[in-house]
C-alpha cells in the first residue's frame, strides 16, 4: 500500500528521497513479507489475498517484469480456496456465516483479482485464468454506501452471453464503477475471440456487436462522451467517479474497434463478403473517438486515474502482416495519446511504457534489446512481423548471454579443476566389502595437487568430509538484465 500510495507524496514528505527510491524501498519490504508469508503453514486469509493483489497491482504498474504474471495467478489460486468466487451463488457454503460488511469486502477484493487477470492476459495474448460464466459474485456497490457500512444490492454479471441488458434495471445511475466493469466484460469477450487461431461465427461477432450497441444505450446519460453535448454538471462530481467514466469509454471504443475487425469463418461469412484479410476497418473513427474521450478528461484528474488507462489509449492490433500508414487524423490524435501518456507517466511507470510503445509503433525500427521485451511482454499492440523480430532478437541475447556465462563458468573453475582432470578415474567400493587400501593402486596422489589438503580416508565418514579449504566458487547468472532508463527520459515526438 505505501509502494503504491508514495507516488503522490510532496518532495518535503519524501524527505530527502526521490519517489522512486521511496517505491524502491517499500517494494523491498513487500517481497520480502510476501515471501516471509509463503512460508507460513497456516491457511490463507482474506488479508493475505488483499496483500498479493497489492503486490500484483504494485508489479504491473512498475515496469517491465515476469513477476506481476505469476503474482496474478497466485492471487487468482487464493480467490478461489477462499470460496470468493461463488460468495453470491445460493449453493455457497463457504461464505454463508458472513454478514453484508464482510461479504461485500470480498466482493470488492474478487474484482480486484479479476481485473488483473483480465488485463495481464489480453495485453499478453494469454488464456484467462478467471472465468466470468462460473463465478457468483455481485458487482460492488457504490465507496459511499461501503464507506457508510449501508447494505445495498447490487446485480450479479448475466448467466448467459447476450442478456447483459437484463441487469440494466439494478445498475446504479450515479456510480460510474460497475459500469466500467461490465464494459470490461466485453473487452475481455473480444479479446478471447480475438486470441482464437480460427475466425469466429458471424452469430457471434452479430451478438457481441449487439452486446455492446445495448450498452452504449444502456449508459446513464453522464457517460456520454461521444456526443457533441455533454452535460457540464458531470465534472461535479468526484475525479475517480469521472475517470471511471472515461474508462468505460475507452474500453468501449477499443472493443468496438476489435469487434470491426474479428475475422469470420470462410464457411460462415463467404456469401456475405465479408473478407478475411482486409486493411483494418475503422481506424478513422477509433482515431475520432479517442479526440472525443480524451477532451473530456480534465488535466487535474490524471494523477488519480487508473494505472491501466495509460494502456487503453493505444490501439490494438487486429491484422496479420498489416502494417497501418499514417494519416493527418491518425496522427494528430496519436500526439494526444502520447502526451497524455507522458503525463500519466510522472506517476506510473506503465504508462511510459505505454508511451515507448506508441513511438516503436510509429517508428518499428532501430528497436534496442529493451524495446524487443517490450513487444515480447506486450504483443497484443504489434504486427506479427514485429512479434517474430522480436521472438528471434531475444533468442539471440539469451543464447549469447548462457555461452557468456559459460565462458564465465570456465574461466572461475577452482585451482585443482586441471588438476583432476588428468588423473583416472578412482574406483568405488562397498564399506565393509573391500576396503580403500585393496584399490591403493588405483587412487590418485593428490599430493601437491592445487587447492587440496591432507585427509585421512580410512577414518573419515563421507558426510563429515571438510569442505571449508577447497577452492570452490560460483559464478553469478545475472537473468535479469538492468533496466535501462535512458528512453523514458526521451522527448514525445
Amino acid at each position: 500500500m505505501f509502494a503504491l500510495s508514495c507516488r503522490f507524496l510532496s518532495p518535503h514528505e519524501l524527505g530527502g528521497l526521490t519517489t522512486q527510491q521511496c517505491v524502491d524501498v517499500y517494494t523491498q519490504h513487500t517481497i520480502q513479507t510476501y515471501k516471509d508469508a509463503r512460508s507460513i503453514e497456516t491457511p490463507p486469509t482474506l488479508a493475505y489475498l488483499q496483500g498479493c493483489v497489492l503486490l500484483a497491482f504494485n508489479y504491473y504498474t512498475s515496469g517491465l517484469n515476469f513477476q506481476g504474471w505469476i503474482c496474478v495467478g497466485v492471487c487468482v489460486r487464493l480467490a478461489y480456496e477462499l470460496g470468493i468466487a461463488d460468495i453470491d451463488s445460493e449453493e455457497d457454503e463457504v461464505t454463508i456465516a458472513l454478514d453484508w460488511v464482510e461479504k461485500e469486502e470480498r466482493r470488492r477484493a474478487w474484482w480486484l483479482v479479476w481485473e488483473l487477470d483480465t488485463f495481464g492476459s489480453s495485453i499478453s495474448k494469454r488464456p484467462f485464468s478467471t472465468d466470468w460464466r462460473r463465478a457468483a459474485v455481485k458487482l460492488p456497490v457504490s465507496d459511499q454506501a461501503w464507506f457508510a457500512t449501508q447494505e445495498v444490492d447490487a446485480p450479479r454479471l448475466p448467466s448467459r452471453w447476450g442478456n447483459i441488458q437484463t441487469i440494466f434495471d439494478e445498475m446504479p445511475q450515479t456510480d460510474a464503477r460497475p459500469w466500467f466493469l461490465l464494459a470490461q466484460l466485453l473487452n475481455v469477450r473480444a479479446h478471447e475471440y480475438l486470441q482464437q487461431n480460427v475466425g469466429v461465427s458471424l452469430d457471434e461477432r452479430t451478438i457481441l456487436e449487439n452486446e455492446i450497441n445495448c450498452l452504449r444505450l444502456g449508459l446513464p446519460s453522464s457517460f456520454n462522451l461521444l456526443s457533441n453535448q455533454v452535460d457540464s454538471s458531470a465534472y461535479e462530481t468526484s475525479n475517480s467517479n469521472w475517470n471511471w467514466i472515461v474508462g468505460t469509454n475507452l474500453l468501449l471504443s477499443s472493443t468496438s474497434y476489435i469487434i470491426r475487425n474479428l475475422v469470420v469463418d470462410e464457411r460462415d461469412g463467404g456469401d456475405l463478403g465479408i473478407c478475411r484479410h482486409t486493411a483494418p476497418n475503422g481506424r478513422r473513427t477509433r482515431a475520432v473517438e479517442l479526440t472525443k474521450i480524451t477532451s473530456y478528461w480534465p488535466l487535474e484528474f490524471f494523477p488519480t486515474s487508473h494505472p491501466f488507462l495509460a494502456c487503453l489509449l493505444l490501439t490494438v492490433d487486429v491484422r496479420k502482416g498489416w502494417n497501418p500508414t499514417d494519416t493527418p487524423l491518425s496522427t494528430s490524435s496519436n500526439i494526444v495519446t502520447k502526451m497524455i501518456q507522458h503525463k500519466l507517466g510522472g506517476k506510473w511507470r506503465l504508462a511510459s511504457l505505454a508511451l515507448r510503445m506508441n513511438e516503436i509503433l510509429g517508428r518499428p525500427t532501430d528497436l534496442s534489446s529493451v524495446d524487443m521485451q517490450l513487444i515480447h511482454r506486450y504483443p497484443v499492440w504489434f504486427s506479427q512481423e514485429l512479434r517474430r523480430e522480436a521472438a528471434a532478437a531475444l533468442t539471440r541475447q539469451s543464447n549469447q548471454q548462457e555461452q557468456a556465462s559459460s565462458t564465465s563458468r570456465e574461466g572461475t573453475r577452482p585451482a585443482c579443476y586441471d588438476y583432476f582432470k588428468k588423473v583416472p578415474p578412482v574406483s568405488l567400493f562397498r564399506a565393509g566389502k573391500e576396503t580403500p587400501s585393496s584399490h591403493s593402486s588405483t587412487l590418485p596422489n593428490l599430493q601437491g595437487a592445487p587447492g587440496t589438503h591432507e585427509v585421512n580416508v580410512e577414518a573419515m565418514e563421507f558426510w563429515n568430509l571438510d569442505f571449508t579449504n577447497c577452492d570452490f566458487q560460483v559464478p553469478q547468472d545475472m537473468n535479469e538484465p538492468e533496466w535501462p532508463d535512458a528512453f523514458l527520459d526521451a522527448p514525445i515526438s
